[in-house]
This record gives structure tokens, C-alpha cells and sequence, in this order.
């Protein structure tokens, strides 16, 4: 439905001719470019800024690598990554080339260019190359400090970053139109971590291009060729933003896509630059507002009715809501009709209670306030001076997943809003609403303080050893707002209230929890007491997957009552502590084809100790997989095939468990743990020779043909380490076919 109000003209396709022009001079005699480091992928929207090259954007989407353009008199190519700039990708495909030829293109028509490189590899790729000799190009390398008084009589400046002094942007913008040339690049999503900002807003170069028409996103750009990013006569058209929102506005109806490539890759592009148009653009903003007004009310993805791959303009629009709503005043956030869909609406009478909290400034990561933010409404957190500048952040929202990259979203994409807390008192809004939270950085010295939360509903809010069951059932559960959160200091799990309003017993559970995460810890080797409290959020779709590990973990609303109740948990639930298992994997003992299945062993250790299920009766896979045995093992023992299948390759470490017990795992994984950091694996190769040898050490028995009999490649030289050892297999073993 996006665009079907839209009664102006579009915006003008791209100059042809001078696209045209550019794209020759800029990929003369070049085939590939270096993608250095993990690259960030580009917007463009302006008319006057054309793709160079497009990268990979996953699925078959392709995105802008590079982008070059026209901005008044002068000219800027823009660059995925500071690596171009020096080291070795310069020396990769035909990257010298082309930062040569962006140099002798940005130079344009003057004569004996005078050009400032921030590099003296820049500097050395342009005194090599012979066309840039026979231009006569003057070159100097620029100092540290101001930039722009450097810049007097300059033609072009190449290797431009993130380094533009507090105020420059302003003068810089100007230079470029003047008539000055500029090749600059960034990391986007590394500035973010390095910086600590909390959006790119606030990064100069960001803001420099986003005037131009141009802009960096804050995910990862894959490669286009096998050795970096393969130019082309002519990159896809739909990767231009002015070529995407033509094309969103003339097919609104699915019946009118006679191809659904155009329409994802279109949606895609329009989707990318929603999330990173400046709030004072004046090419595409326009339009976009005018649809805002008209169409905003209507877009509401449920299960039911999602916005799926072919519904591209509703799409963008959607991430063009979300964005602006992050850059409003919290004062001005309105609440979006989706809100009632998912995460759901509080009572309309609910009423808004100053809530008090300690928190403990020790423990890191996402601190629960048992306060719910109302969809469009501002949240108050007042914290003590001590706090101010300490890096905290506000959050309203605890489904953190992301799914802008998804075929189908089953409720908006961005489910949370969050910003830092700079002063004594920071206020949030959001326009879905949600939990309140305060997030606090590693690092800080351990000590209690108070803080307030002011503006929001109360939630069903338990937490071990503070609150009992009387209360619970008394006045606890019955607390307003749509979901709830039970806590112990080992687990965390964020439920829609509905799925607890009849739960009797928030004790018991969490005690379960408690046990289950303990029995984790005592497996690994690592103290019960934890810097910080696991989470677990149920939600309507998750990024990956049917559950998924990480901070928090992320699960299915089908399970959300299984995670509060006792029963249910009781029951061994294999999904959630198999999670939980990946949260404390290791990367030494877990090499490729095990990432699935050492997380397992760690499961099943906490269904049989604390639930009492036998090992090989916790999921049906495992017994399953028993079956397979003969016939991988008449079958040659593949490696591919064990690694292929989880359950398959679970069977190997079933058995030393039988044989050996839990104490070998214990033992093995605190052997690890004590491993010195220069004696620890980086490669596959090395991570399976240490697995053999520390599982023989720990048994005292010599598991190499144990491992060659299940075809797990080991090295020679590991086999003559575990050598004086007494040989074992398992009994029985190989098993009757």
C-alpha cells in the first residue's frame, strides 16, 4: 500500500550520462576489488550519487560497496571500509588501480591537481602509478588536527575517515561543492562498538555524505566475487534508492509483480536507507513524510497477516517509522497502531506508578525495573550522581531481536528503544512500549543505589528471596501491565502476563532454574555465583531459528508457560537448556560440527542431575541416533556425515559418559580452563589433536582409535602423544549391523 497516496512526481532517475561517464573512468582496467576486514554496506539516494559497485546483502539482495557522485562543483567516491586507505588491501586485485583511477576521477579538469592523502600508502600507490606521474598530481600528506585549514588550494583529498574535527563538517560540505574531490570510507557498525554512540547520527562522516545523498548502514556487506567485490557494467539499477522507491511506487498490488527479485531488492534497498536517512534530507524525505501521514495507521504485522518479502513498500515504510521515532524528542513519540498487535496494550486505566529500585552497580547487563512503559508514553529514570556518567543506558523493551532481514515479520522489526543515561535524570519513549529496563556496562565497582522510575504501569514483577509466594498470589500477579518477569540471581524469564496469572507457585520455579543453571556451572567448571543473571524472552518470532542462544535467550510464545511453570519444567525441557548450554560453550573444546552438540552434553548433565532423566532419554534424538551407528560405520565413517548430523556425532560423547561418567567432562573442562592462554587452539585441526589429548590424559587410556573409528581426523603427531597409553574402545564396539 505504500505509495498509492503519493500524487507528486518521483524523484528523477539517476543522470545517466554522467553515471555512465564515471562508472568507465572509475573501473578502467579493474576486475576486483579488496573487501578488507568485515565491510559495512552503503545508501544511496541522491539523483547525483551513482553505484560503483554493489556487494552482497544476503538472499540473493545486493548492496551499494561503493558509491561515487556529484555534489555541486565537486565530486566523492565513497568506500565500504578504511582499509583502502593502506595495508594490504592494497595490494589485493586491482585495488591500487582503482584508488588510482578514483584519484585521477575526483581530480576532474584541473591541472596539476594538488592532492592531500591521509596515508603514506596513499601517497606511495600514487607515486607508482603512471598516469597519476603523467597528470603531474602534487601530493602531500595531511597532519593530525583541524583538517579544513589544510585544505586551502587542495583539488582532492583522499583517504578520508571518521576523523573530521568537532565543527569541520559544515566547511567540509562546502569545500566539496566548491569543487573539491574526496574519496573517504568507514567501518560503520566498528565505529559504533569503538565509539560507544549509540547511533550513527552522531558519526561526522555519517553526517558529511548523508548531505550528499549517501550513507554507511550499520550492518555487514558480504563479498560480490570470490576474492572481494567483482565490478560490472552495469550494477543492479535497484540498488540505487531513487530506482527502488520508482519501482515500490508503481507495483503496490502483489498482482501487479510479474517478478518477486525486483520487488526484494527494491524493498531491500528502500528498507536500508529508511534506517539511516538524516533527519534533515531534503531529496527522499519528502516523499516519504507525505506517505507517513496518509498510510502509517494501516501497518500492523501479526502471525496472522505479516508483512511478507512482496510487501516491500510497506516494509520500508515501517522501518522509515521506527527510525524517525528513535530521533524524536520523547515527547513527541506517538504509539503505532501495531503496538495492540504485539507486544499488546496495558488496561486503559492502569495506573502510572513512581516505582523505586535498587540496583547493584557490580552486576552488569539489563537490570529489570518491574515497570511497563504504555505504548507513546515517556518513561522518567532518575538515577544518583554516581550514575550519571557511568554508561548506563534506558531501555524500554525486551525483544531485542532484530528482523529487518527476515522473509516475513510477524510483528514489527524493531521491538525496543534504548538510549544512554548522561544525567541525573533521562526519559525514553517508545512507540510500542514494553519492560523497563536499566542497562549497565562491565566494569563498574560493586555498590547499591537507588533509582526511580517514574511513568510507568506496574508488571508482575518475583524475585527469589525477596518476595514469597503469599504475596505473589496476593497482590504480584495480578499487577496490570501484559507481560511479566519471574528472577533469581541465576535466571531471568520475561513471559506474557497471561501465562503466569494462575501460576501458584514462582518459588518452586525458580528454584528449578537456580538448580538447572548451577548444574551447568558445576559441569563447566565455573563458580554457581554469576556476574549476572541469565535471560530468557519468550516472543511472537525470534531472528533465528526456533529458540536461540544469547543475551537474552530468545524463545516461542508456545513455550512461554513451560518457562514459569514448575510442572513443565519438571517435564525436562531439552530446548531451553540446550540453549542455556550454548551460552556456556567454549570455543577450544567445540570445534566444527560440534557447535550443536557439545551444548547437549551440558544438557544432558542438567536433565538427569537435577530432573532425574536418564541420559539417553532426554530427547528423542539421542536414542534415535543410536540406530544410525552400523551403517555410518559400514558406510566409511565420514567425517562430513558426523558433522552433518548432531545427534549422530552426540553419540560419541554419550559414549565416553557411559564409560567414564561426568566427572571425565568435569575434569576435561577444567583442565581446559586452566590451559594458558599461548597453549590454547586457534585452528579446527588444533582444537580436535587437544580434544584427544586432553580426553586421554583424563582417562588415562589411549582414545585414538576411538577417535579414528568414528572418523574424526587426528594428527600424527597427536596419536604419538596419547601413544603410551592403553588403547580403548568401546565394548561391543564396532556394533552388530
Amino acid at each position: 500500500m505504500l505509495l498509492t497516496a503519493l500524487c507528486v512526481p518521483l524523484l528523477a532517475q539517476p543522470a545517466a550520462a554522467q553515471a555512465t561517464e564515471a562508472l568507465s573512468e572509475l573501473i578502467d582496467g579493474v576486475a576486483t576489488i579488496a573487501a578488507p576486514g568485515t565491510p559495512s554496506p552503503l545508501s544511496a539516494w541522491s539523483k547525483d550519487a551513482y553505484v560503483v559497485v554493489a556487494g552482497s546483502g544476503g538472499k540473493g539482495i545486493r548492496a551499494p560497496a561503493i558509491v561515487g557522485g556529484r555534489a555541486g562543483a565537486g565530486r566523492f567516491v565513497a568506500l565500504p571500509h578504511n582499509g583502502y586507505f593502506g595495508g594490504e588491501a592494497l595490494k589485493q586485485g586491482d585495488t591500487a588501480r582503482f584508488v588510482a583511477n578514483c584519484a585521477l576521477w575526483l581530480a576532474g579538469q584541473a591541472r596539476t591537481p594538488k592532492v592531500a592523502v591521509r596515508t603514506p600508502d596513499l601517497a606511495a600507490l600514487l607515486a607508482a602509478d603512471e598516469r597519476v606521474k603523467k597528470a603531474k598530481f602534487e601530493v602531500g600528506v595531511l597532519q593530525p588536527g583541524p583538517l579544513v585549514a589544510q585544505l586551502d588550494g587542495v583539488d582532492v583529498l583522499l583517504g578520508l575517515s571518521t576523523e573530521i574535527p568537532d565543527g569541520e563538517v559544515d566547511a567540509l560540505e562546502q569545500w566539496i561543492r566548491a569543487g573539491g574531490g574526496v574519496l573517504a570510507g568507514q567501518c560503520a557498525w566498528g565505529w559504533l562498538q569503538v565509539s560507544g554512540k549509540a547511533s550513527l547520527d552522531q558519526n561526522p562522516l555519517q553526517r558529511l555524505f548523508g548531505r550528499l545523498g549517501v550513507a554507511w548502514g550499520e550492518g555487514y556487506l558480504g563479498k560480490s566475487g570470490p576474492d572481494g567485490f567483482a565490478t560490472e557494467r552495469d550494477p543492479p539499477k535497484l540498488t540505487h534508492g531513487d530506482a527502488a522507491f520508482a519501482y515500490l511506487g508503481s507495483h503496490t498490488e502483489r498482482s501487479h509483480i510479474k517478478k518477486e527479485q525486483p520487488m526484494l531488492q527494491a524493498s531491500a534497498t528502500m528498507t536500508d536507507i529508511a534506517r539511516v536517512l538524516p533527519a534533515d534530507d531534503k531529496l527522499l524525505r519528502p516523499k516519504l513524510e507525505l506517505v507517513l501521514r496518509k498510510e502509517a495507521h494501516t501497518i500492523d504485522p501479526t502471525p496472522a497477516k505479516p508483512l511478507e518479502k512482496l510487501d516491500g513498500g510497506d516494509r520500508a515504510l515501517l522501518a522509515f517509522i521506527l527510525r524517525e521515532a528513535e530521533r524524536l524528542p520523547p515527547e513527541q513519540v506517538t504509539a503505532l497502531a501495531a503496538a495492540q498487535s504485539f507486544p499488546g496494550l496495558p488496561p486503559a486505566d492502569a495506573p502510572r506508578t513512581p516505582a523505586t529500585v535498587t540496583i547493584d552497580a557490580g552486576r552488569p547487563r539489563w537490570h529489570s525495573t518491574g515497570c511497563y512503559a504504555a505504548p507513546g508514553e515517556v518513561i522518567t529514570l532518575t538515577v544518583p550522581d554516581a550514575l550519571a556518567q557511568a554508561g548506563l543506558a534506558l531501555q524500554i523493551g525486551a525483544h531485542t531481536d532484530l528482523l529487518f532481514d527476515l522473509d516475513a515479520w510477524h510483528r514489527v522489526p524493531k521491538a525496543f528503544a534504548r538510549t544512554p543515561v548522561t544525567a541525573v535524570t533521562t526519559k525514553l519513549a517508545s512507540p510500542l512500549g514494553g519492560l523497563v529496563y536499566v542497562a549497565v556496562p562491565e566494569g563498574l565497582a560493586a555498590a547499591r543505589h537507588e533509582i526511580t522510575v517514574a511513568g510507568g504501569i506496574a508488571a508482575p514483577w518475583f524475585v527469589a528471596g525477596r518476595d514469597d509466594d503469599a504475596s505473589w498470589q496476593a497482590t504480584l500477579r495480578d499487577r496490570p501491565a501484559p507481560w511479566a518477569e519471574l528472577e533469581c540471581d541465576r535466571i531471568i524469564v520475561t513471559v506474557p502476563s497471561s501465562a503466569i496469572r494462575r501460576l501458584d507457585a514462582p518459588t518452586e520455579a525458580m528454584a528449578l532454574w537456580a538448580a538447572g543453571a548451577d548444574a551447568m556451572a558445576d559441569l563447566c567448571g565455573i563458580p554457581r555465583a554469576r556476574a549476572s543473571p541469565e535471560r530468557f524472552v519468550a516472543d511472537v518470532q525470534i531472528s533465528a531459528g526456533y529458540m536461540h542462544s544469547g543475551y537474552p535467550i530468545m524463545t516461542h510464545l508456545d513455550v512461554a508457560e513451560a518457562l514459569a511453570n514448575p510442572a513443565k519444567l519438571r517435564e525436562g525441557q531439552w530446548g531451553f537448556f540446550h540453549e542455556l548450554g550454548h551460552n556456556h560453550q567454549e570455543p577450544e573444546w567445540t570445534f566444527e560440527g560440534t557447535t550443536e552438540v557439545t551444548c547437549n552434553v551440558l544438557c544432558m548433565y542438567v536433565l538427569e542431575k537435577v530432573f532425574g532423566i536418564a541420559v539417553t532419554a532426554g530427547h528423542d534424538g539421542v536414542l534415535g541416533a543410536r540406530a544410525k551407528i552400523p551403517a555410518y560405520l559400514a558406510g566409511g565413517a565420514k567425517f562430513e556425515e558426523w558433522k552433518s548430523d548432531p545427534f549422530l556425532a552426540l553419540q560419541m560423547y554419550v559414549q565416553l559418559q557411559q564409560q567414564f561418567g561426568w566427572d571425565l567432562y568435569k575434569k576435561v573442562f577444567a583442565d581446559y580452563r586452566s590451559l594458558p592462554r599461548r597453549d590454547r587452539p586457534r585452528t579446527d585441526d588444533a582444537k580436535r589433536d587437544l580434544w584427544l589429548v586432553m580426553l586421554s590424559k583424563a582417562t588415562n587410556r589411549n582414545l585414538a582409535p576411538f577417535f579414528t573409528a568414528w572418523g574424526i581426523p587426528i594428527s600424527d603427531g597427536a596419536k604419538a602423544t596419547v601413544a603410551d597409553r592403553m588403547e580403548w574402545l568401546p565394548e561391543g564396539w564396532p556394533p552388530p549391523r
